[in-house]
């Protein structure tokens, strides 16, 4: 039984518990520089996300006995974030790391337990923000206590995690520059990574042109989404992951009434491995302040700008057919306004929460989820299809509010969405339409 994990946060534990009963104290000046800065940069890498190239790879430091699970983003700058699972028979402990020109500014700690119905719950929690090199700020246990620089475990706190952080951001440096040549799907021998010379939305799928690193061309087939992945893919080297997929076979010659397929190795995704300059900033300029409603501890689903507000699907990690939960969320993307609408109130697992489903249509598809409160329903979409005036290939996305069935109101999403819609993410949460229609809005 592995406790490593566990035992190696228990002097903070100790230390939160001590903590509980103190009160909030008033902050001083470099503290309160030190949290502002942390939240400015929370705030800029979890909005700027969807736009950034990430790795997944285990690392361990010296003198742990345990690899740890990282998870890491990147953007022009280098690595901005980092999640680090520490397993644990016991309960796991999760820890966030976020970065500014290299440096951690803040960190998220959150220990891990379980209850007696064997459900995964957090026991204990830590925000910990950092300035020039240095802890200014530590809040501990769920009720967020103050632990002063005073306190015996303070410094040393603050030097184990300032050397956590660069050992992780080292770690993920190199986890970007190590992909392997090929893999193996279905008996098929594929290139891992490629730069994309061009992209060209068909019939069947998505069409990729791409070149290898010794400059020889050659051509995959790839979900229609990645044709219109943002920021752009042409010209930018990425990683391709696949998987078999019946796509419509050459025969239909687009015909969506035609039942013909062929299963082959389909790109499902393709991630960049060298991120373009300034991309995120220039999103972040156009969608200020939050851009989703949910946790740190939460996977973000759907979210995106609807007018004045913002909407989105938030759902635990561990989301599953008989585990974790999904909610709608809805109200102004203001963190001291409280939610408008939360369905529903409660966190039962996705399949009692939600149905939806994925669309298919010649040229593009589309996906939905809908939410329901008595009589009303709330559907968040997203879809990509031959729209415009000439045949040309758009992309839709946003909520439908129902009432008794029948459409009250519908709400495009202003900017670009995050959206995890789609049957990756519906069949790990156990998600299905139940006899259920949608039909995207014109």
């Amino acid at each position: 039984m592995k406790r490593n994990a566990w035992n190696l946060h228990a002097p903070i534990v100790a230390a939160f518990l001590l903590a509980a009963g103190l009160p909030l104290a008033p902050l001083p000046a470099m503290a309160e520089d030190g949290v502002a800065l942390a939240r400015k940069v929370y705030g800029e890498v979890n909005g700027a996300l969807a736009g950034m190239a990430h790795e997944s790879f285990t690392a361990q430091r010296r003198g742990v006995e345990y690899r740890s699970d990282v998870k890491a983003w990147r953007d022009a700058n280098g690595i901005r974030k980092a999640e680090v699972t520490d397993r644990d028979d016991s309960g796991n402990v999760v820890t966030e790391y976020y970065y500014s020109g290299g440096r951690l500014a803040f960190a998220y700690v959150a220990v891990r337990g379980f209850d007696g119905k064997g459900r995964e719950v957090t026991r204990i929690e830590q925000r910990q923000y950092f300035q020039d090199g240095r802890m200014v700020q530590w809040l501990g246990g769920m009720d967020k206590a103050v632990i002063a620089p005073t306190d015996p475990a303070y410094a040393a706190e603050g030097k184990e995690r300032l050397a956590a952080a660069a050992f992780y951001r080292e770690a993920a440096e190199a986890a970007f520059t190590k992909r392997p040549d090929t893999v193996r799907v279905g008996g098929e021998v594929k290139r891992a990574t490629g730069k994309v010379i061009a992209l060209t939305n068909g019939d069947t799928a998505c069409v990729m042109e791409l070149e290898d690193a010794r400059g020889a061309r050659f051509v995959e087939q790839a979900d229609f989404a990645i044709c219109f992945q943002k920021p752009p893919l042409t010209g930018r080297r990425v990683a391709l992951d696949y998987r078999l997929e019946n796509v419509m076979s050459e025969e239909c010659q687009g015909n969506p009434d035609c039942r013909k397929t062929k299963r082959i190795p389909l790109v499902v995704s393709a991630r960049p491995l060298e991120v373009a300059a300034q991309q995120p900033a220039r999103a972040l300029a156009a969608a200020p302040g939050q851009s989703s409603f949910c946790t740190p501890m939460e996977e973000t689903v759907f979210a995106c700008r609807v007018g004045a507000k913002l909407v989105s699907v938030c759902a635990s990690k561990d989301a599953a057919r008989s585990r974790g939960y999904v909610q709608y969320r809805f109200g102004k993307p203001d963190s001291r306004e409280p939610l408008e609408l939360v369905v529903p109130e409660d966190q039962p697992h996705p399949p009692r929460a939600a149905t939806g489903a994925t669309l298919a249509f010649s040229g593009g598809g589309g996906a939905w989820m809908r939410f329901r409160r008595g009589d009303h329903a709330y559907v968040v979409y997203t879809g990509i299809g031959r729209w415009g005036p000439r045949g040309e290939t758009q992309e839709r996305a946003g909520l439908v509010v129902e009432r008794n069935g029948r459409a009250l109101r519908s709400l495009r999403c202003s900017g670009r969405e995050t959206s995890l819609l789609g049957p990756d993410w519906f069949g790990k949460a156990g998600i299905d339409a139940r006899g259920e229609v949608f039909d995207l809005p014109p």
